[in-house]
């Protein structure tokens, strides 16, 4: 598989991100790590580590990108978790200007962002990352349904499961 028709696969996952970003956005400050905003910031952050690491042309070692786009997802995954954490006692303890329908939208916001941030842990690990996809390495992590059919379509040329499918897998 060549490294172009790789590519526009990535939109997916940019896609996944900003709907990630806009979520942080919507959350209320009082259940966000710090400003919304720094939280917003690092995951422009990793839009942008997630398009650098793709494989193409560039003069930073591919291990270096992989790297920084891992932290990233890290970093992200830990601001969602402390808001999870943030939302959960504002539900049990409640607390000044509080009000319950804010923290349920905020609960469902984060889960969404949950959702995301763990198909993109997936997406990122899988058959070695996306550095590792359009190269000329076969090795997969994770058994999706359709893998274990007869009829599959990974008996397909050059077939990969791509973020969508990690993003479908963790939804259902």
């Amino acid at each position: 598989m060549s490294t172009q028709s790789s590519i526009p696969k990535l939109w997916h996952v940019e896609l996944a991100v900003v709907i990630a970003i806009g979520l942080q956005l919507f959350l209320p400050e009082h259940v966000s790590v710090g400003p919304k905003y720094l939280i917003a910031i690092l995951e422009v952050l990793l839009l942008v580590g997630l398009r650098l690491s793709t494989p193409h042309g560039s003069s930073v070692p591919s291990h270096i990108k992989r790297l920084a786009t891992v932290t990233l997802t890290a970093l992200v995954s830990v601001a969602n978790i402390v808001s999870l954490v943030l939302v959960c006692r504002l539900l049990i303890d409640g607390g000044p200007g509080v009000e319950g329908k804010k923290l349920l939208v905020s609960a469902v916001s984060i889960y969404i962002t949950n959702i995301i941030v763990f198909a993109l842990w997936y997406w990122q690990l899988d058959g070695g990352g996306s550095g590792g996809r359009g190269t000329n390495q076969a090795p997969v992590d994770f058994l999706f349904p359709q893998m274990g059919t007869s009829d599959s379509i990974t008996q397909q040329p050059h077939w990969q499961p791509t973020f969508f499918d990690y993003f479908l897998e963790l939804s259902i």
